[in-house]
C-alpha cells in the first residue's frame, strides 16, 4: 500500500505525519520541487531571529517520520488527476510514480505583484536568505532616515510584516501601509479590528485604504511605489515594496471527505488538502494554516478508514480561533468564539502556544491527536 502526498507545506507534512503515528505500515512517498518545509506563519519573525529556525529540511523530517522523498513538479489541475486517478500513477521519472492513494497538498500560489515583479519582495523571496536580506536592507534604510518602506495588502500576512518591522525600530511614520480593502481584517470581531488600528494610529503608520497598487520600479535611494485610490493615480517614493496580497488562483473541490471532484466525478483514490482544496463539508475551509493541518490529518485518516473498510467521515472540525502577531509581545485574536478576544500579552502567549504545538509535532509530539 503506496500513499503518495503532493507539497510539503502544512497539509502534505500533517498528513505524513499522521499516516506515520495511525498507519505506518503503508509506504509514505512526499513530492516537492524544493527541499524545505517552510513555517510561513512565522516567517515574518526573520528580522529578529534567523531565517534556519523556520526551516526544516525535508530529509530530517523523512528520516524522522519514515517517509521517502522525490523531487519534482506535478501539474494538479483537475484532468490531469483524473489522469493519473485511472493510471493510479503519476508521471515522475521514466516509469513514473505508482500510488495506491494521492494527496494533493500544494496549497495556493501568492498573488503576483504588477508591473516589475524583481523590484517587490514577496513573502516567498523572504523565506530565502536574499530575500530576508533585502527586507532587513530596506528597513534600515528607513530607519536611517530614507523613504517609508511600503507594505501592500493589509490582511494577517501584512499586518505581521508591519509590526516585526515596528518592533526594529523603524518608525511607524516610515511605513506605508496599502490595501484594497475599506477596513481592516474584514470578517473579524470589531474589538480585533479597533485594536489593531488602534496600535497604527499610535505608531504614526499611514494606511491608504481602498488603494491598490499599480506598479513599482525600484532604483538606487528610492522606487517609486504607483497606486491607484479614492484620490485618484498617485506615486510615492519609497525604500522598497512588501508585496502581502494573499494567496489566490482556483482551488480543487473536494467532497465532505476530501475526496477531489472533477466536474460530477469523484476520484476515489485523489484526495486533496490545504489552501489548494475547498471541501464540501461542513468544518471549516479557510486558506489557513489551522485548516491545512487539520485536512492534512483527515484525509490520512480516511485513507485508514478506506483501506480497512470502515466509512470514511465528513470533515467537521470548526474553526476553533485566530491570532494576529504584533510582534513578541502583542497580539489580537479569538479562540472558541470570535465573541471571546484576547489582546495584549496574553494573546502573544495563546499564539506563541498554539505555534509551539505544530512545533512539537514537527519532532513527533502530537498534541493534536486528542483534537
Amino acid at each position: 500500500m503506496r500513499v503518495v502526498v503532493v507539497g510539503g507545506g502544512y497539509a502534505g507534512i500533517s498528513c505524513l505525519i499522521r499516516l506515520h503515528g495511525r498507519f505506518r505500515e503503508c509506504q509514505r512517498i512526499l513530492v516537492d520541487p524544493g527541499h524545505l518545509h517552510i513555517k510561513r506563519t512565522r516567517l515574518q519573525e526573520i528580522v529578529r531571529r534567523p531565517l534556519e529556525g523556520l526551516r526544516e529540511p525535508f530529509v530530517d523530517l523523512a528520516a524522522r517520520f519514515g517517509f521517502r522523498m522525490r523531487h519534482g513538479l506535478v501539474d494538479c489541475r483537475p484532468a490531469s488527476l483524473a489522469g493519473y486517478s485511472r493510471e493510479g500513477r503519476l508521471p515522475l521519472g521514466k516509469r513514473g510514480l505508482a500510488f495506491d492513494f494521492l494527496v494533493v497538498a500544494t496549497g495556493s500560489p501568492d498573488r503576483t505583484p504588477p508591473g516589475r515583479a524583481a523590484d517587490v519582495i514577496t513573502v516567498a523571496d523572504t523565506a530565502t536568505p536574499a530575500g530576508g536580506k533585502r527586507l532587513l536592507a530596506a528597513a534600515e534604510k528607513t530607519r536611517r532616515g530614507g523613504p517609508p518602506l511600503a507594505i501592500v495588502g493589509a490582511g494577517a500576512t501584512g499586518l505581521q510584516y508591519l509590526f516585526e518591522l515596528l518592533e526594529t525600530g523603524v518608525p511607524g511614520p516610515g511605513l506605508l501601509l496599502v490595501d484594497r480593502g475599506q477596513r481592516l481584517l474584514s470578517g473579524q470581531p470589531e474589538a480585533i479590528r479597533d485594536y489593531v488600528a488602534g496600535r497604527l494610529a499610535s505608531a504614526g503608520v499611514r494606511v491608504l485604504s481602498n488603494t491598490r497598487m499599480t506598479s513599482f520600479r525600484g532604483g538606487g535611494r528610492a522606487g517609486s511605489l504607483r497606486v491607484a485610490g479614492p484620490g485618484g493615480r498617485r506615486a510615492h517614493d519609497v525604500s522598497a515594496v512588501m508585496f502581502c496580497p494573499g494567496s489566490g488562483g482556483r482551488r480543487l473541490r473536494a467532497d465532505p471527505y476530501g475526496r477531489v471532484l472533477v466536474g460530477r466525478r469523484t476520484l476515489p483514490n485523489v484526495f486533496s488538502a490545504g489552501d489548494a482544496a475547498s471541501w464540501a463539508a461542513r468544518g471549516q475551509d479557510g486558506r489557513t494554516a489551522q485548516a491545512a493541518v487539520r485536512k492534512g490529518r483527515h484525509a490520512a485518516d480516511n485513507i485508514r478508514r478506506e483501506v480497512r473498510g470502515r466509512m470514511m467521515q465528513e470533515f467537521l472540525t470548526p474553526n476553533l480561533g485566530f491570532f494576529l502577531s504584533m510582534g513578541p509581545r502583542d497580539a489580537a485574536g479569538w479562540v472558541a468564539s470570535p465573541s471571546r478576544v484576547v489582546t495584549g500579552l496574553p494573546a502573544a502567549g495563546l499564539r506563541e502556544a498554539i505555534e509551539t504545538r505544530y512545533e512539537l509535532m514537527l519532532e513527533g509530539i502530537d498534541t493534536f491527536a486528542a483534537f
